[in-house]
């Protein structure tokens, strides 16, 4: 099964195991690029990955972010991204921390969870999904 880049699909991207975790693609580090549909091959080694470069499918602007899973993510999204880091800050069992803000069933695993494949079944995840993230996320 191909791993997948989204924040709307990234076409282009270029995703790289983190191996010594500094969040820059070093010489050695596994690295590829998605495909037209965002998807990805990669042996990460247990390292997280980081995605960087390409263009939103659905758009076709460049994505000029980054994004970060942890080891073991078969996704790479804004939701991943914000798992790192708050993981990075310390918070304790972050995963359960972003569910129950966003208000998500706790067994949701956001870090093999397609966020867009999910808006295309209807019903109450499509208009979950559908939610623009930076509209769901509050300062504390």
């Amino acid at each position: 099964m191909p791993l997948k880049v989204s924040d709307g699909y990234i076409t282009g991207a270029t995703v790289f195991a983190d191996t010594n975790n500094n969040g820059v693609r070093d010489a050695g580090e596994p690295s590829t690029v998605t495909d037209a549909a965002g998807d990805f091959a990669i042996d990460s080694g247990g390292a997280p990955l980081v995605v960087i470069g390409g263009s939103d499918i659905a758009t076709g602007l460049p994505f000029q972010g980054h994004l970060n899973a942890s080891p073991g993510s078969t996704v790479v999204t804004p939701l991943t991204t914000l798992i790192v880091a708050l993981t990075a800050e310390g918070v304790v069992n972050a995963q359960a921390q972003v569910n129950a803000a966003f208000g998500f069933d706790p067994a949701t695993d956001v870090t093999t969870l397609d966020p867009i494949a999910g808006t295309s079944g209807g019903g109450t995840r499509k208009r979950h999904w559908s939610t623009p993230l930076a509209s769901r996320c509050t300062t504390r």
